[in-house]
């Protein structure tokens, strides 16, 4: 599984910089619902087995944002200071231009909000539906990143908007893991068929279809159902030898995906094909330390991949540049490891043990 994620991560990466050696592999948008599966695949197993007790669900949640929030906030210093130390250096703000541009022409309600979303994380996904009007304020707009300013360019690390997302999934996820699967199923099929209504509008596909809660919360809620796929694995005893070609044949869909015929189909089959194989990941790779830890990298990968791949390309160039930005995210990544992510991660389990 760890290594699954890893692979996720790395395709956001060279999507938002450039093809590794001509592939890309799956899109982003395709990655990023395959980690909201498996992160509805781990806050089932973990809410099924660790979280049971009186207090669970406020001690679930504050684990789940002591999770988050510290490695936001490591990248998010990262990038004030970079362009800070830019400014005074080169001349050039890098992740404050905008700010430097258009914060005087903006209303303080709107300068409030952006930067508590910035330091929050949550509502960040409401500036991707918003626009600053010629007036100062925030503006609803069904096509705002289309518009000439739209809000999400003020923040420091756009790509938080997927961890507001989560949190959305983590205040509903108690309630729901162990719900029966006829509810699963239409909250499910709800979700779905809110995509296939937008599709049918004039609506853009990003952000309705992309980053819009109630039409991604379908991915999330698959989560569930592959987590408890996984405990019925026992009854269903597939060969080694299957399971092998199972999850060789995934691989090599995420590989070549690009190639695969460009319709929906591949995106359903590929969603569906993770739902099936996260289980038995999972289950072959649950005691392997070497592929947790790789595992681990992912989330400081995706949060800091802007910042690595900004610093690449300024200092860098475009020669190598998806591979460059790959091994500076990862080298980044394994530093927030070891000095934010680690110390917080005892400190959570601690919290969670002395409930037990």
């Amino acid at each position: 599984m760890g290594v699954l994620r890893y692979f996720l991560a790395c395709i956001v990466i060279i999507n938002h910089s450039a093809p590794l050696f001509g592939f890309v592999f799956t899109d982003a948008y395709v990655a990023l619902k395959i980690f909201f599966i498996i992160s509805g695949f781990y806050m089932s197993l973990i809410l099924s087995n660790k979280y049971t007790g009186p207090g669970s669900y406020q001690l679930f949640l504050t684990n789940r944002l002591l999770r988050l929030f510290p490695t936001y906030l490591a990248v998010f210093v990262l990038c004030i200071l970079f362009s800070l130390a830019s400014h005074f250096i080169l001349n050039k703000w890098f992740f404050l231009g905008t700010w430097i541009t258009y914060w005087k022409d903006m209303k303080p309600l709107s300068v409030f909000y952006m930067l508590f979303s910035n330091l929050a994380i949550v509502g960040q996904d409401l500036c991707f539906f918003t626009e600053l009007a010629p007036s100062g304020s925030m503006a609803f707009s069904t096509d705002a990143l289309f518009a000439p300013i739209p809000m999400w360019i003020f923040l420091i690390v756009p790509q938080a908007w997927t961890l507001n997302l989560e949190i959305m999934f983590y205040l509903l996820a108690p309630f729901l893991v162990r719900r029966r699967f006829p509810l699963l199923f239409a909250l499910i099929m709800f979700s779905a068929v809110l995509r296939v209504f937008f599709e049918a509008t004039t609506l853009p596909y990003d952000p309705w279809r992309m980053r819009f809660f109630p039409a991604e919360f379908c991915f999330f809620l698959l989560g569930i159902l592959s987590h408890r796929i996984y405990r019925g694995l026992d009854r269903i005893r597939l060969s080694r030898r299957l399971e092998n070609m199972i999850i060789a044949f995934y691989f090599a869909c995420l590989f070549f995906y690009q190639y695969l015929p460009a319709n929906k189909l591949k995106e359903t089959f590929i969603f569906g094909l993770s739902v099936l194989v996260i289980p038995l990941l999972f289950a072959r790779t649950k005691h392997n330390r070497l592929d947790r830890t790789i595992g681990e990298l992912s989330y400081p990968m995706y949060i800091s991949q802007f910042f690595t791949i900004a610093m690449v390309q300024f200092y860098w160039g475009m020669h190598q540049y998806a591979l460059v930005s790959l091994i500076v995210t990862t080298l980044l990544s394994i530093g927030l490891n070891e000095v934010v992510m680690k110390p917080v991660e005892r400190y959570r389990q601690k919290r969670l043990y002395a409930t037990l």
